[in-house]
């Protein structure tokens, strides 16, 4: 009766009826393409200069957001981990090796953020210090 688990000392209920779930992909996949041609039917209305003067807007305004957020965080915890935005000081340590700017520092220069980048790099070659030597667990941080 196209029920998964049939004969495997399974009741009912607790199987899985793959005949109706190719049924209901089937019904899943019919929407998608129809709210997908209606997207693109809307999309196909304009010429896309509108498009990319809205995203060149929004570039900057996340651009700008990242200024401001980098600055803050320049202004009161370079060199530390992270900031705590509320008390404008640093967090409490969890490498204690620099988290934010390390990590921050390729999306300075991916933002053309040139001032904010060259003084992040000048930090790292001068001032970030991997000693004593010691265990940091980058999962999910790189």
């Amino acid at each position: 009766d196209g029920w998964a688990g049939e004969g495997e000392g399974m009741r009912k209920e607790e199987r899985w009826g793959w005949a109706r779930a190719g049924a209901l992909a089937v019904a899943l996949y019919a929407v998608a393409v129809w709210r997908a041609r209606e997207e693109l039917a809307v999309a196909a209305e304009y010429d896309g200069r509108w498009q990319r003067a809205a995203a060149s807007e929004e570039q900057r305004a996340v651009r700008d957001a990242m200024r401001h957020a980098w600055h803050a965080y320049a202004a009161h915890a370079w060199g530390k981990d992270n900031l705590m935005p509320l008390s404008k000081t640093p967090g409490t340590p969890v490498f204690d090796l620099a988290a934010t700017l390390l990590d921050g520092v390729d999306t300075l220069f991916l933002m053309d953020l040139e001032v904010e980048y060259v003084a992040a790099r000048a930090w790292i070659a001068h001032d970030l210090a991997l000693d004593p030597p010691r265990f940091v667990n980058t999962f999910e941080t790189v």
